[in-house]
């Protein structure tokens, strides 16, 4: 057994050309000299062979054994810088698993406390909701939805931003795990981190599909569909924060590796920890240690991923329900060919309301088809609706009342009105349909004059705001929602 080691430590010697070259003459001539001395092959004479063969069939025997030393000492030098050189790659790997974990670790750490920034309550929504209540009561509710939907989407724009200027240097993983087994040092510990690490990005892109499905159902005044989404939200943070501390405890587990397997960690990588926020324990732990919370980690993952699925469940039956009453209201909104001239307007101001706008449209044409025949103001009151649906929404308004018929002679007509008009204020109230103007009338101030806005159809098709005043009273018009 003593020889076969001896064999093992010279053999990386004999690859050197020199070595190989120096065993080829060393045969060679101890060949030759055997065959000679045995006498199987003659001595050469002076006269048959030259000075130079005799000098070399005499003294070959020493230049291979001079040669084989050459190619030992040369492949001992070369051993020694492959050793130097592999040295440095090792302390470079070193260096790379501790910078490269390190700067993972606290990305990870920073991009929790962006996702619990962007999930605290926005008091500024709330105060807003105040102002809204006392300037616009009758857009609150459809503001409040907007405002909510254009909110979320911003955060979630922002979120994904500060995500970015704390990245996962994922990329690195399959490079950095190479130079390890180059190194001969084992990459076990550091191919699970990386692979955390993709976990958790997963779980990051999850949060932001999680959180742009609430953006897109969030309705005010739903409180199932708002408990639902809240229930989402948390439950995604929660599996994000599960994944990332998994990836942190295995980041641990390296740097306590470098510690005390290659007594290299900088102190300054112990004071970061100390520095963690949403990452805990902020010190290093032992493997027996840290198995033991990652198999409590592993186990919260499993239940997270159990509640996932209900939660899942329950949102396909809410939107289900969600469809069944879209499809009833769909049947309701449907235009028949036997509905008054109310149920249609009524119909196409609801799909307005709903957001169809193009269908609202459609309903308002479908006014004009139905009715003219009896009604000579029917076509002009369906296309300025037309017009009206498609710039509500430049308009800031959420609807107003249509004027049809203005009397000879009346107050309506000596304040600038005409057929076509549409009054949006009255004595600084907002009117957006029939009820609103009522009450309007009815609670306006004891005074000789009101002032009233109304916007009026130019020959572009473009509506645009006038203002007036007109005495308190009758008004001798006709009104009708629009």
């Amino acid at each position: 057994m003593e020889e076969y080691k001896f064999f093992e430590k010279i053999v990386p010697y004999l690859n050197n050309p020199f070595s190989l070259t120096g065993f080829v003459l060393f045969l060679f001539f101890g060949i030759h000299k055997i065959l000679i001395n045995s006498g199987i092959i003659p001595t050469l004479s002076k006269r048959e062979g030259s000075k130079a063969i005799q000098v070399l069939l005499r003294y070959g025997f020493i230049i291979a054994i001079i040669t084989i030393l050459a190619g030992f000492f040369y492949a001992g030098l070369q051993n020694v810088f492959d050793v130097k050189r592999l040295e440095k790659k090792i302390n470079k790997a070193r260096q790379l698993v501790d910078s490269e974990v390190l700067a993972n670790i606290l990305n990870i750490d920073n991009r929790l406390e962006y996702v619990k920034e962007a999930l605290e309550p926005d008091d500024f929504a709330k105060e807003l909701n105040k102002v809204r209540e006392k300037v616009a009561p009758s857009i609150k509710k459809q503001f409040a939805t907007g405002y909510n939907q254009l909110i979320a989407e911003q955060q979630i724009t922002s979120l994904r931003q500060a995500m970015n200027s704390s990245p996962l240097r994922i990329e690195f993983g399959q490079s950095l795990i190479q130079n390890l087994k180059e190194s001969g040092i084992d990459p076990v510990k550091v191919n699970k981190f990386y692979d955390q690490l993709a976990e958790v990005q997963r779980a990051t892109e999850s949060l932001f599909d999680t959180l742009s499905y609430v953006a897109s159902t969030s309705v005010q005044d739903d409180k199932k569909q708002s408990d639902y989404n809240n229930r989402r939200i948390n439950l995604a943070f929660n599996i994000l924060k599960n994944r990332s501390v998994i990836a942190y405890v295995q980041g641990l587990q390296i740097l306590k590796d470098l510690k005390d397997n290659y007594k290299y960690i900088p102190d300054n990588a112990i004071n970061k920890l100390k520095l963690l926020k949403n990452l805990e324990p902020i010190q290093l732990i032992n493997d027996a240690q840290a198995n033991t919370l990652l198999d409590r980690l592993v186990d919260r993952s499993e239940k997270f991923g159990l509640e996932k699925a209900v939660l899942l469940e329950e949102g396909k039956q809410l939107r289900n329900a969600k469809l069944e009453q879209y499809k009833e209201i769909n049947e309701l909104l449907k235009i028949k060919s036997t509905d008054s001239w109310s149920e249609v307007v009524g119909k196409a101001i609801s799909l307005r309301q709903l957001g169809r706008i193009t269908e609202a449209v459609a309903a308002f044409s479908r006014y004009g088809e139905m009715f003219s025949k009896t009604d000579p103001t029917a076509y002009h009151y369906s296309t300025i609706a037309q017009k009206f649906t498609i710039q509500l929404g430049m308009l800031s308004l959420e609807g107003g009342i249509y004027i049809y018929h203005i009397d000879k002679g009346s107050k309506a007509r000596q304040a600038g009105l005409k057929v076509g008009d549409i009054l949006v204020s009255y004595w600084e109230k907002d009117i957006s349909n029939m009820n609103d103007f009522v009450s309007a009338l009815k609670n306006a101030p004891r005074s000789d004059s009101i002032e009233i806005t109304y916007l009026r159809m130019d020959k572009n098709g473009r509506f645009y705001k006038k203002v007036t005043t007109i005495p308190k009273g009758d008004l001798g018009a006709g009104f009708m929602p629009i």
